[in-house]
């Protein structure tokens, strides 16, 4: 829950929700609502999470940014540039430099800027024909 408030507040901070007319209200429709419901096991887990932040803070959550990064469903992580972005089609398309692309955006929004700009600076060096190197 902490975690969760944390991030709260960075999104007021970065002003990245826009309040429109077409979106729900803080971004939660009826759908999520239901999937967001919290029952017995959720609640133990996210307890834990909780008391695992308050003792150990950002290290704790950095390991678990770590491992989520590291994991499968990074690796089959698909290109979204075409769902994404106007105008994408002008573009090679490319999952290694958008998955790159992905783990830097994770850790700039952290503050985790030394990683974000390795990852930022490897897809410049490695894919330059691509839309994430710009």
């Amino acid at each position: 829950m902490i975690l969760i408030l944390k991030i709260r507040i960075l999104v007021k901070k970065l002003k990245i929700y826009i309040k429109n007319n077409i979106r729900w209200e803080n971004g939660i429709g009826p759908k999520f609502i239901d999937y967001r419901a919290y029952d017995f096991y959720r609640n133990a887990l996210s307890s834990y999470a909780d008391f695992t932040y308050t003792l150990f803070g950002s290290v704790y959550f950095n390991w678990v940014q770590d491992i989520y990064l590291k994991s499968d469903k990074m690796k089959n992580m698909k290109e979204q540039g075409v769902k994404w972005i106007k105008g994408y089609k002008n573009y090679k398309e490319n999952e290694s430099a958008f998955q790159l692309f992905y783990k830097a955006r994770s850790y700039s929004i952290v503050g985790r800027n030394k990683l974000a700009k390795l990852n930022y600076q490897t897809i410049i060096q490695l894919h330059p024909e691509t839309y994430w190197a710009i």
